[in-house]
């Protein structure tokens, strides 16, 4: 969940908006076990204090249960959540899953968001998948966390830092972050990255989708939704194709919590 896990000494994309730190673990106990040492608040990253009294009693390791799928209610992906469809190999995978789901006493709901409007929030950019809302304080970000880094540092401000990487622009429109200069309140951020960003778009995007998500997890008594985390093969190391995946725009925007284990 956005805030439950300091990333201050993490350079930020978004980190007033949307970035997220958390464990990759080989299995759901290692992730635990990690998420109980990470999760918790630290002065130095004053967005923790919104996980203060969430944390379970026992922590995250007093949950782990072999049988704790019994009787509980999953969502599955579907067009309601984003209409995109899976390749046949990351069907077939799903499908082997959630049988698996289904073995250990869980209740699947086809396509819960159908109807709600969830997938109409997005906002794409022209020729992606990728909702790029809450990225305008990358400047503002930036700034403060090179700042933050001390007077020696090789990089003192976001200025220093743009005209270091000027030969390989990650703004340019060929560049990793191209998409960046399509939100008005970044070119604004990038002229002046000492001015905290206009994030009015960013925050309506969140309550829109926090409002929606918790009426559709109410309204089907869902504990939870399943999907796969790729809608088709990983694309290879280098070319101009990109990674397809089904959800990374709306839990960072909704700041929901994500868990992503081997299929």
């Amino acid at each position: 969940t956005f805030a439950l896990v300091p990333n201050t000494g993490v350079m930020p994309l978004a980190g007033s908006t949307r970035d997220v730190v958390g464990p990759i673990a080989r299995c759901v106990r290692d992730a635990a076990l990690t998420l109980d040492v990470l999760a918790g608040f630290t002065a130095e990253d004053p967005k923790t204090v919104a996980g203060i009294g969430h944390r379970p009693k026992g922590g995250y390791t007093s949950g782990l249960d072999a049988t704790a799928l019994r009787g509980k209610r999953l969502g599955l992906y579907g067009p309601g959540w984003r209409d995109q469809p899976l390749s046949p190999d990351a069907a077939s995978l799903y499908q082997r899953a959630i049988g698996e789901l289904q073995a250990r006493g869980a209740t699947v709901v086809a396509d819960p968001f159908a109807g709600s409007g969830f997938a109409a929030i997005a906002r794409p950019v022209a020729g992606t998948d990728y909702d790029p809302r809450g990225m305008e304080c990358i400047p503002y970000d930036m700034d403060r966390y090179l700042k933050r880094m001390g007077p020696h540092a090789a990089l003192g401000s976001f200025e220093a830092f743009v005209t270091a990487v000027a030969a390989e622009d990650p703004f340019a429109p060929q560049g990793v972050l191209a998409l960046m200069p399509a939100l008005p309140a970044f070119n604004a951020g990038f002229a002046d990255p000492l001015a905290p960003p206009d994030l009015s778009d960013f925050i309506a995007a969140r309550e829109a989708y926090l409002a929606v998500f918790a009426e559709v997890m109410a309204r089907h008594r869902l504990d939870a939704l399943v999907f796969p985390q790729m809608r088709c093969e990983l694309p290879p190391l280098t070319g101009l194709d990109v990674v397809q995946e089904t959800s990374v725009c709306e839990i960072n925007i909704a700041g929901l919590p994500g868990v992503t284990v081997p299929a």
